[in-house]
Protein backbone atom coordinates (compact mmCIF):
# COMPACT_ATOMS: atom_id res chain seq x y z
CA UNK A 1 0.00 0.00 0.00
CA UNK A 2 1.38 3.72 -1.07
CA UNK A 3 2.15 5.97 2.24
CA UNK A 4 -0.31 8.11 3.24
CA UNK A 5 -0.64 11.93 2.10
CA UNK A 6 -1.81 13.99 4.47
CA UNK A 7 -3.62 17.47 3.28
CA UNK A 8 -3.97 20.08 6.01
CA UNK A 9 -7.18 22.42 5.87
CA UNK A 10 -5.84 24.92 7.53
CA UNK A 11 -8.40 27.41 7.96
CA UNK A 12 -11.13 27.72 5.29
CA UNK A 13 -13.29 30.65 3.89
CA UNK A 14 -15.96 30.29 6.83
CA UNK A 15 -14.87 28.93 10.15
CA UNK A 16 -14.35 31.99 12.65
CA UNK A 17 -12.32 32.47 15.67
CA UNK A 18 -15.49 32.75 17.84
CA UNK A 19 -15.64 29.00 17.15
CA UNK A 20 -12.08 28.21 17.86
CA UNK A 21 -9.58 31.20 18.98
CA UNK A 22 -6.80 29.22 17.19
CA UNK A 23 -8.13 29.69 14.03
CA UNK A 24 -5.93 31.91 11.35
CA UNK A 25 -6.51 35.03 10.11
CA UNK A 26 -3.49 37.10 9.83
CA UNK A 27 -0.48 35.66 7.78
CA UNK A 28 1.55 35.25 10.89
CA UNK A 29 -1.19 32.90 11.74
CA UNK A 30 -1.67 31.46 8.64
CA UNK A 31 2.12 30.29 8.86
CA UNK A 32 1.92 29.27 12.30
CA UNK A 33 -1.01 27.06 11.66
CA UNK A 34 0.37 25.74 8.52
CA UNK A 35 4.49 24.79 10.52
CA UNK A 36 2.30 23.31 13.04
CA UNK A 37 1.05 20.78 10.32
CA UNK A 38 3.86 20.27 8.81
CA UNK A 39 5.77 19.44 11.63
CA UNK A 40 3.23 17.05 12.24
CA UNK A 41 3.22 15.31 9.30
CA UNK A 42 0.95 16.99 6.42
CA UNK A 43 2.41 17.08 3.19
CA UNK A 44 -0.07 19.03 1.54
CA UNK A 45 -1.02 22.77 2.97
CA UNK A 46 -4.46 23.40 1.54
CA UNK A 47 -4.82 27.25 1.76
CA UNK A 48 -7.17 29.60 2.04
CA UNK A 49 -6.42 33.05 2.98
CA UNK A 50 -8.28 36.26 5.03
CA UNK A 51 -7.77 39.73 5.95
CA UNK A 52 -6.90 40.35 9.36
CA UNK A 53 -10.36 40.66 10.60
CA UNK A 54 -11.16 37.41 9.09
CA UNK A 55 -13.12 38.17 5.95
CA UNK A 56 -12.44 35.54 2.96
CA UNK A 57 -10.69 37.11 0.17
CA UNK A 58 -9.07 35.42 -2.91
CA UNK A 59 -6.50 38.43 -3.45
CA UNK A 60 -3.21 37.10 -5.48
CA UNK A 61 -1.06 39.64 -3.15
CA UNK A 62 -3.11 38.17 -0.09
CA UNK A 63 -1.74 34.50 -1.28
CA UNK A 64 1.71 35.17 -2.58
CA UNK A 65 2.28 36.89 0.98
CA UNK A 66 0.91 33.65 3.27
CA UNK A 67 2.26 31.35 0.59
CA UNK A 68 5.77 32.97 0.51
CA UNK A 69 6.19 32.87 4.37
CA UNK A 70 4.73 29.16 4.29
CA UNK A 71 7.53 28.55 2.38
CA UNK A 72 10.31 30.06 4.34
CA UNK A 73 9.03 27.83 7.73
CA UNK A 74 7.55 24.30 5.13
CA UNK A 75 9.98 24.72 1.89
CA UNK A 76 9.27 21.68 0.41
CA UNK A 77 5.60 21.10 1.66
CA UNK A 78 3.11 21.19 -1.55
CA UNK A 79 0.88 24.30 -0.80
CA UNK A 80 -2.52 24.22 -2.57
CA UNK A 81 -4.64 26.98 -3.18
CA UNK A 82 -8.42 26.80 -2.55
CA UNK A 83 -10.10 28.03 -5.92
CA UNK A 84 -13.11 27.52 -4.07
CA UNK A 85 -13.05 30.63 -2.69
CA UNK A 86 -16.03 31.65 -0.32
CA UNK A 87 -20.00 31.72 -1.39
CA UNK A 88 -21.06 34.91 -3.79
CA UNK A 89 -17.39 35.37 -5.07
CA UNK A 90 -16.92 35.46 -8.93
CA UNK A 91 -14.88 33.28 -11.34
CA UNK A 92 -12.42 35.43 -12.12
CA UNK A 93 -11.86 36.27 -8.42
CA UNK A 94 -11.16 32.67 -7.46
CA UNK A 95 -8.87 32.22 -10.16
CA UNK A 96 -6.00 34.72 -8.84
CA UNK A 97 -4.16 32.13 -6.69
CA UNK A 98 -3.51 30.43 -10.04
CA UNK A 99 -1.73 32.80 -11.52
CA UNK A 100 1.04 32.64 -9.10
CA UNK A 101 2.04 29.28 -10.46
CA UNK A 102 1.21 27.01 -7.73
CA UNK A 103 1.90 23.13 -7.75
CA UNK A 104 -1.83 22.34 -7.29
CA UNK A 105 -5.30 24.01 -6.83
CA UNK A 106 -8.53 22.69 -6.11
CA UNK A 107 -11.12 22.18 -9.00
CA UNK A 108 -14.99 21.78 -7.75
CA UNK A 109 -16.83 19.90 -9.96
CA UNK A 110 -20.22 21.01 -9.11
CA UNK A 111 -22.74 23.03 -7.36
CA UNK A 112 -23.52 22.26 -3.70
CA UNK A 113 -25.63 23.60 -0.99
CA UNK A 114 -23.83 25.14 1.85
CA UNK A 115 -26.39 25.34 4.10
CA UNK A 116 -29.47 27.73 5.27
CA UNK A 117 -29.82 29.79 1.80
CA UNK A 118 -25.74 29.45 0.26
CA UNK A 119 -25.39 27.93 -2.85
CA UNK A 120 -21.77 27.41 -4.02
CA UNK A 121 -22.11 27.52 -7.35
CA UNK A 122 -19.48 25.52 -9.86
CA UNK A 123 -22.05 25.12 -13.71
CA UNK A 124 -20.59 23.30 -16.00
CA UNK A 125 -18.89 26.30 -18.25
CA UNK A 126 -16.92 27.53 -14.71
CA UNK A 127 -15.84 24.10 -14.09
CA UNK A 128 -14.45 23.96 -17.84
CA UNK A 129 -12.91 27.23 -17.99
CA UNK A 130 -11.37 26.57 -14.31
CA UNK A 131 -9.53 23.41 -15.68
CA UNK A 132 -9.00 24.91 -19.33
CA UNK A 133 -6.90 27.92 -17.45
CA UNK A 134 -5.31 25.28 -14.99
CA UNK A 135 -3.81 23.01 -17.93
CA UNK A 136 -2.34 26.50 -19.50
CA UNK A 137 -0.80 27.21 -16.13
CA UNK A 138 0.45 23.78 -15.84
CA UNK A 139 -1.95 23.62 -11.85
CA UNK A 140 -2.53 20.48 -11.26
CA UNK A 141 -5.77 20.10 -10.28
CA UNK A 142 -7.47 18.75 -6.98
CA UNK A 143 -10.96 17.39 -8.14
CA UNK A 144 -13.23 18.70 -5.03
CA UNK A 145 -16.54 16.13 -5.08
CA UNK A 146 -19.14 16.65 -2.85
CA UNK A 147 -21.20 13.56 -4.12
CA UNK A 148 -21.26 11.05 -6.85
CA UNK A 149 -22.28 13.43 -9.56
CA UNK A 150 -19.40 15.58 -9.79
CA UNK A 151 -16.90 12.65 -10.24
CA UNK A 152 -19.04 11.56 -13.44
CA UNK A 153 -18.56 15.32 -14.65
CA UNK A 154 -15.13 14.89 -13.57
CA UNK A 155 -14.31 12.36 -16.00
CA UNK A 156 -16.82 13.02 -18.47
CA UNK A 157 -14.68 16.76 -18.60
CA UNK A 158 -11.35 14.58 -18.83
CA UNK A 159 -12.42 12.70 -21.65
CA UNK A 160 -13.57 16.25 -23.13
CA UNK A 161 -10.01 17.43 -22.67
CA UNK A 162 -10.67 19.91 -20.00
CA UNK A 163 -8.73 18.03 -16.83
CA UNK A 164 -5.28 16.15 -17.22
CA UNK A 165 -4.77 12.61 -16.02
CA UNK A 166 -4.11 11.19 -13.52
CA UNK A 167 -6.81 12.72 -11.59
CA UNK A 168 -6.54 13.24 -7.93
CA UNK A 169 -9.75 13.63 -5.84
CA UNK A 170 -10.97 15.21 -2.84
CA UNK A 171 -13.93 13.42 -1.59
CA UNK A 172 -15.70 15.98 0.78
CA UNK A 173 -18.36 13.91 2.83
CA UNK A 174 -21.42 15.22 5.41
CA UNK A 175 -21.73 17.91 3.56
CA UNK A 176 -23.99 17.08 0.65
CA UNK A 177 -23.34 13.28 0.81
CA UNK A 178 -23.26 11.72 3.94
CA UNK A 179 -19.99 10.49 5.95
CA UNK A 180 -20.12 6.68 5.42
CA UNK A 181 -18.32 3.48 5.27
CA UNK A 182 -20.56 2.63 2.14
CA UNK A 183 -20.75 5.97 0.96
CA UNK A 184 -16.99 6.00 0.80
CA UNK A 185 -16.52 2.74 -0.47
CA UNK A 186 -18.86 3.31 -3.31
CA UNK A 187 -17.56 7.29 -4.32
CA UNK A 188 -13.64 5.74 -4.45
CA UNK A 189 -14.64 2.78 -6.92
CA UNK A 190 -15.99 5.08 -8.79
CA UNK A 191 -12.82 6.86 -10.13
CA UNK A 192 -10.89 6.14 -13.14
CA UNK A 193 -8.33 3.61 -13.09
CA UNK A 194 -4.72 5.70 -11.76
CA UNK A 195 -6.66 8.06 -9.56
CA UNK A 196 -5.84 8.95 -6.30
CA UNK A 197 -8.03 9.99 -3.79
CA UNK A 198 -7.99 11.56 -0.34
CA UNK A 199 -10.66 12.16 2.18
CA UNK A 200 -12.10 15.29 3.93
CA UNK A 201 -15.17 13.74 6.33
CA UNK A 202 -16.58 17.12 8.38
CA UNK A 203 -17.43 17.87 11.39
CA UNK A 204 -17.45 14.61 13.57
CA UNK A 205 -16.83 12.33 10.75
CA UNK A 206 -13.33 13.66 10.29
CA UNK A 207 -11.26 11.00 12.27
CA UNK A 208 -13.99 7.90 10.78
CA UNK A 209 -13.31 8.92 7.76
CA UNK A 210 -9.46 9.04 8.15
CA UNK A 211 -9.00 5.81 9.70
CA UNK A 212 -11.14 4.48 6.97
CA UNK A 213 -9.53 5.86 4.48
CA UNK A 214 -5.86 4.69 5.69
CA UNK A 215 -7.17 1.15 5.61
CA UNK A 216 -8.58 1.87 2.28
CA UNK A 217 -5.43 3.22 0.79
CA UNK A 218 -6.85 6.59 0.33
CA UNK A 219 -4.98 9.57 1.59
CA UNK A 220 -6.32 12.27 4.43
CA UNK A 221 -7.70 15.17 4.89
CA UNK A 222 -8.43 17.33 8.50
CA UNK A 223 -8.22 20.40 9.20
CA UNK A 224 -10.12 23.42 10.85
CA UNK A 225 -11.53 24.13 7.73
CA UNK A 226 -13.14 20.71 8.02
CA UNK A 227 -13.34 20.27 11.87
CA UNK A 228 -12.46 22.34 14.94
CA UNK A 229 -12.32 20.07 17.51
CA UNK A 230 -9.55 17.04 18.39
CA UNK A 231 -12.41 14.72 20.04
CA UNK A 232 -15.91 15.12 21.27
CA UNK A 233 -16.53 18.76 23.33
CA UNK A 234 -12.60 19.72 23.28
CA UNK A 235 -11.13 22.36 20.88
CA UNK A 236 -8.41 21.41 18.98
CA UNK A 237 -4.99 23.83 19.77
CA UNK A 238 -3.54 23.55 16.46
CA UNK A 239 -3.64 22.31 13.22
CA UNK A 240 -0.93 19.99 14.29
CA UNK A 241 -2.44 18.58 16.80
CA UNK A 242 -5.18 17.55 14.13
CA UNK A 243 -2.55 15.75 11.93
CA UNK A 244 -0.83 13.87 14.83
CA UNK A 245 -4.16 11.83 15.56
CA UNK A 246 -3.94 10.86 12.02
CA UNK A 247 -0.21 9.86 12.23
CA UNK A 248 -1.02 8.05 15.30
CA UNK A 249 -3.87 6.35 14.20
CA UNK A 250 -1.82 5.67 10.41
CA UNK A 251 1.09 4.23 12.73
CA UNK A 252 -1.67 1.67 14.99
CA UNK A 253 -2.86 0.91 11.28
CA UNK A 254 0.58 0.11 9.75
CA UNK A 255 0.61 2.62 7.62
CA UNK A 256 3.42 5.32 6.67
CA UNK A 257 3.37 8.87 6.35
CA UNK A 258 4.33 9.91 3.17
CA UNK A 259 7.03 12.98 3.01
CA UNK A 260 6.12 15.84 0.28
CA UNK A 261 9.18 14.46 -1.96
CA UNK A 262 6.89 10.65 -1.36
CA UNK A 263 3.64 12.69 -2.27
CA UNK A 264 4.68 14.33 -5.26
CA UNK A 265 5.68 10.59 -6.51
CA UNK A 266 2.38 9.32 -5.85
CA UNK A 267 0.36 12.21 -7.56
CA UNK A 268 2.98 12.67 -10.21
CA UNK A 269 2.32 11.91 -13.69
CA UNK A 270 5.15 8.85 -13.72
CA UNK A 271 1.93 6.67 -12.74
CA UNK A 272 0.55 4.36 -15.38
CA UNK A 273 -2.84 5.88 -16.50
CA UNK A 274 -5.88 3.42 -17.86
CA UNK A 275 -8.92 5.78 -19.50
CA UNK A 276 -12.25 4.32 -20.75
CA UNK A 277 -12.50 5.43 -24.78
CA UNK A 278 -15.90 4.57 -27.08
CA UNK A 279 -14.87 6.24 -30.33
CA UNK A 280 -11.42 7.74 -31.63
CA UNK A 281 -11.84 10.79 -30.36
CA UNK A 282 -12.05 9.93 -27.04
CA UNK A 283 -8.82 8.45 -27.65
CA UNK A 284 -7.42 10.99 -29.22
CA UNK A 285 -7.99 12.90 -26.46
CA UNK A 286 -6.99 10.43 -23.77
CA UNK A 287 -3.61 10.31 -25.78
CA UNK A 288 -2.79 14.09 -25.23
CA UNK A 289 -3.84 14.00 -21.62
CA UNK A 290 -1.07 11.60 -20.83
CA UNK A 291 -2.93 8.11 -20.51
CA UNK A 292 -0.96 4.88 -21.24
CA UNK A 293 -3.47 2.54 -22.20
CA UNK A 294 -7.03 2.63 -23.10
CA UNK A 295 -10.24 0.48 -21.83
CA UNK A 296 -12.61 -0.31 -24.84
CA UNK A 297 -15.34 -1.84 -25.43
CA UNK A 298 -17.80 -3.54 -25.37
CA UNK A 299 -17.31 -4.96 -28.26
CA UNK A 300 -20.14 -7.16 -27.44
CA UNK A 301 -23.36 -6.90 -25.24
CA UNK A 302 -22.01 -7.93 -21.64
CA UNK A 303 -23.62 -8.60 -18.75
CA UNK A 304 -21.17 -7.04 -16.05
CA UNK A 305 -22.11 -3.79 -16.96
CA UNK A 306 -26.01 -2.40 -17.66
CA UNK A 307 -24.94 1.37 -18.86
CA UNK A 308 -21.58 -0.69 -20.84
CA UNK A 309 -21.55 1.57 -24.83
CA UNK A 310 -20.53 -1.34 -27.28
CA UNK A 311 -18.70 -0.41 -30.17
CA UNK A 312 -17.91 -1.74 -33.41
CA UNK A 313 -14.90 -3.82 -34.47
CA UNK A 314 -14.32 -0.56 -37.30
CA UNK A 315 -14.71 1.94 -34.79
CA UNK A 316 -11.92 -0.46 -32.63
CA UNK A 317 -9.95 -0.70 -36.15
CA UNK A 318 -9.66 3.27 -36.51
CA UNK A 319 -8.71 3.41 -32.60
CA UNK A 320 -6.01 0.90 -33.22
CA UNK A 321 -4.54 2.71 -36.50
CA UNK A 322 -4.45 5.97 -34.90
CA UNK A 323 -2.74 5.85 -31.99
CA UNK A 324 0.14 3.94 -31.00
CA UNK A 325 -1.74 2.65 -27.18
CA UNK A 326 -2.22 -0.47 -26.03
CA UNK A 327 -5.61 -1.50 -25.86
CA UNK A 328 -7.70 -3.65 -23.43
CA UNK A 329 -10.66 -4.71 -25.11
CA UNK A 330 -14.02 -6.14 -23.12
CA UNK A 331 -15.55 -9.32 -24.18
CA UNK A 332 -18.80 -11.58 -23.75
CA UNK A 333 -17.41 -14.10 -25.90
CA UNK A 334 -14.78 -15.07 -28.04
CA UNK A 335 -13.56 -12.09 -29.99
CA UNK A 336 -13.69 -12.58 -34.04
CA UNK A 337 -10.05 -12.30 -35.79
CA UNK A 338 -9.09 -8.76 -36.86
CA UNK A 339 -6.31 -7.32 -38.27
CA UNK A 340 -4.40 -7.55 -34.66
CA UNK A 341 -3.21 -10.00 -32.72
CA UNK A 342 -4.95 -10.95 -29.56
CA UNK A 343 -2.91 -11.74 -26.14
CA UNK A 344 -3.77 -12.21 -22.44
CA UNK A 345 -3.37 -9.36 -19.93
CA UNK A 346 0.09 -8.11 -19.30
CA UNK A 347 -0.31 -7.39 -15.66
CA UNK A 348 3.39 -6.65 -14.80
CA UNK A 349 3.02 -3.76 -17.16
CA UNK A 350 -0.35 -2.12 -16.22
CA UNK A 351 -1.13 -3.23 -12.58
CA UNK A 352 -3.38 -5.90 -11.11
CA UNK A 353 -5.20 -8.10 -13.25
CA UNK A 354 -8.38 -8.09 -13.46
CA UNK A 355 -11.48 -10.30 -14.51
CA UNK A 356 -15.62 -9.22 -14.27
CA UNK A 357 -17.50 -11.61 -13.37
CA UNK A 358 -15.27 -14.42 -14.99
CA UNK A 359 -15.11 -12.56 -18.12
CA UNK A 360 -11.47 -12.21 -19.58
CA UNK A 361 -10.15 -8.54 -20.69
CA UNK A 362 -7.97 -9.01 -23.78
CA UNK A 363 -5.15 -6.74 -24.90
CA UNK A 364 -4.81 -5.31 -28.48
CA UNK A 365 -1.33 -5.80 -30.00
CA UNK A 366 -0.07 -4.48 -33.35
CA UNK A 367 1.31 -7.59 -34.98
Amino acid sequence: MEKLIITAAICGAEVTKEQNPAVPYTVEEIVREAESAYKAGASIIHLHVREDDGTPTQSKERFKACIDAIKEKCPDAIIQPSTGGAVGMTDLERLQPTELGPEMATLDCGTCNFGGDEVFTNTENTIKNFGKIMIERGVKPEIEVFDKGMVDYAIKYAKQGYIKYPMHFDFVLGVQMTASARDLVFISESIPAGSTWTVAGIGRHEFPMAALAITMGGHVRVGFEDNVYIEKGVLAKSNGELVEKVVRLAKELGREIATPAEARKILGEDKIIGVSAHNYEEAKIALENGADYLGVGAIFATQTKDDAQNISMDTLNEICQKTNLKLFVSLDKPCVKSDYNIVEWESEKVGKKRRDNGYLRLVYDKG
